[in-house]
């Protein structure tokens, strides 16, 4: 890893400024990622900012504990200015989540999810978060503080449902570790942990756990949905309303109390699991083959 921390650094000497940002559906994971890449690459003698675009919303359900534990406010950067910009994408390698069509420099981009290739200079594994891959690249060159070791275990808690879920592997549970931070995930989870608030508007919640995947030259608009039984008189009413939202739309229905998972594409049942699954990586990668079968 340290090579290839060493070789992100040296790329991005020749760019007089850099801006980092995280997907529109800005999540703690997103935000905290942005911030921490900054900070790091700011040590080295970057000139680099924490930004988000113009039109950015915090996702609902982790907006408390992002306005908690990070006081600095990002740059904000309007579509209009991104010609002039060199742009660094986190948690996201889909411009489509971000930038959309608007003409900018990207120069990099780091993430966890599956690797779209629309962005030439990428470097995407599979971890819990983006910022405990983030960790993993450059702690062997650079000295992370107390607050940053925080920031990036909170950003594990989040992406993983507070150590409960599949994402959170034997190899990313040794980094989380070596962070040794003083947090309790249980008191953290039952300060800030949320299922979606049903008394919102229908179209409001759908839009904002919306993401756009482009995988196998297939567009995929996943909508995910953490809830409790006692929610599933909505389940109709929400998986009818994002099929007319979007099209390839893949609903997940994380349940809570019951521990399953269920998934439908096109507004159709696909799949159940007998366990919790968050990760839009994993279930793409699971169910792509059968949606080609059924749907192609």
């Amino acid at each position: 890893m340290k090579d290839i921390a060493l070789k992100i650094i040296d790329d991005l000497k020749k760019y007089d400024s850099l801006y980092v940002i995280g997907h529109n559906n800005t999540d703690a994971d997103s935000y905290f990622s942005s911030y921490i890449l900054s900070v790091i690459l700011k040590s080295f003698g970057l000139n680099t900012k924490f930004s988000i675009l113009e039109d950015y919303k915090l996702l609902e359900e982790d907006k408390d504990l992002m306005n908690d534990y990070l006081k600095e406010k990002p740059n904000i950067i309007k579509y209009s200015e991104l010609k002039d910009k060199n742009i660094i994408l986190v948690d996201h390698n889909d411009p489509s989540q971000s930038v959309k069509d608007n003409p900018c420099n990207i120069v990099l981009s780091i993430d966890h999810h599956i690797e779209t290739n629309r962005v030439k200079n990428s470097y995407s594994i599979e971890y819990t978060s983006t910022a405990l891959y983030i960790y993993d690249l450059f702690k062997e060159v650079y000295d992370f503080s107390k607050e940053l070791k925080e920031l990036i275990a909170l950003t594990v808690m989040t992406d993983s449902c507070y150590l409960t879920t599949s994402r959170f592997k034997d190899s990313d549970k040794l980094l989380y570790n070596e962070l040794n931070v003083d947090l309790d995930v249980t008191k953290v989870r039952d300060k800030y942990f949320k299922t979606i608030d049903f008394n919102s508007e229908v179209d409001y919640n759908i839009n904002n756990n919306h993401k756009v995947y482009h995988v196998d030259n297939m567009e995929i608009n996943r909508i995910i949905f953490k809830s409790y039984s006692r929610d599933r008189k909505y389940l109709e009413e929400y998986i009818n309303r994002a099929n007319e939202l979007y099209s390839n739309n893949l609903f997940i229905w994380n349940e809570f109390d019951t521990l399953i998972t269920e998934v439908y594409y096109k507004g159709e049942f696909l799949k159940k699991y007998d366990h919790i699954v968050t990760s839009s990586m994993l279930i793409t990668k699971d169910l792509i083959k059968e949606i080609r079968e059924k749907y192609n």
